[in-house]
């Protein structure tokens, strides 16, 4: 990690402003991830801005890509747990009005709505980086839109809007988003897990029939309890496998992600750095566990 940076008591989406590493203004995807980063846990502050820049190798009045930053984070915290791909608008709602992540999205300015072009200019014909983070003050499919450009900077928090405000904007492959983004309090240690055979340090979150099951500091090999009908996830394509059919206590095969601090059925599987076979979950086999369709088939 870059001397620079510490870690937070609990990670926040912080603004951060392009605007302070002066003309040309060429770091708004430098600017737009440390939010994510922040909301991580990590303790960024805006000359990491001008750090990302100069570990990027690119001159300062040239833009960058996704490509750039990410090499440059990894530069200066080897072990950030940033994830770069690709989303479906309602699984990125989804994920940021649940406060589950924090995240940066390429827009294009000519395709947003004038208010939210007010500071990149109405005719700039160009593509920005956007924070997005949850919204506090509103429901339904309302995010905060965190403008690296936005001014003054002593005052501007960002704004919260509809999604559906600046859908259309988003920069895309293939219809689905890109998306650079971080989970809440990935970068902080999880002091309260414990080692398989000095008791279980995990949380288990009940889901709804149907559903997916979140596991918070799961050890592997730990056995978890698994409502009927919980719905199995590929770690990578995040395509329906199966379901459980009945009740039924589950291994967990592999359960930590790459910040080592959480293991998740479904949604999060993409990030696992461990995995034992294909499948995220794999059944138990100890006595008294009972035994279902075997997930973690080649």
């Amino acid at each position: 990690m870059s001397p620079a940076i510490g870690l937070l008591p609990s990670g926040t989406a912080k603004w951060y402003s392009q605007r302070v590493t002066g003309k040309p203004y060429r770091n708004c995807m430098f600017a737009a991830l440390c939010t994510p980063l922040s909301y991580m846990g990590y303790d960024v502050p805006e000359s990491f801005i001008g750090d990302l820049r100069d570990a990027s190798g690119v001159p300062k009045d040239q833009a960058t890509s996704t490509a750039d930053s990410y090499r440059a984070l990894h530069k200066l915290i080897p072990d950030a747990d940033i994830q770069v791909g690709l989303m479906t608008d309602e699984d990125l709602i989804a994920r940021l009005t649940s406060g589950e992540i924090a995240a940066r999205v390429m827009v294009h300015n000519l395709l947003l709505p004038p208010f939210l072009r007010r500071f990149d200019g109405q005719d700039w014909d160009g593509v920005h980086a956007i924070a997005l983070s949850r919204a506090l003050d509103h429901g339904d499919d309302f995010v905060t839109w965190l403008d690296p450009m936005g001014a003054p900077a002593n005052h501007y928090r960002g704004k919260e809007v509809s999604y559906s405000s600046f859908r259309n904007a988003l920069k895309r492959t293939n219809g689905l988003v890109q998306v650079t983004f971080g989970e809440h309090n990935a970068a902080l240690p999880d002091e309260s897990s414990t080692s398989i055979g000095q008791g279980s340090g995990a949380t288990h979150v009940t889901p709804a029939a149907g559903s997916e099951l979140v596991l918070s500091r799961a050890q592997i090999d730990e056995f978890v309890l698994v409502p009927k009908r919980t719905q199995f996830l590929h770690p990578r394509s995040l395509k329906p496998v199966t379901r459980s059919h009945d009740e039924a206590e589950f291994r967990v095969a592999a359960g930590r992600s790459t910040a080592g601090s959480t293991a998740r059925g479904s949604r999060r599987a993409a990030s696992v750095g461990l995995k034992v076979g294909p499948f995220f979950w794999s059944t138990g086999s100890a006595s008294g566990r009972r035994s279902c369709d075997r997930l973690s088939r080649d």
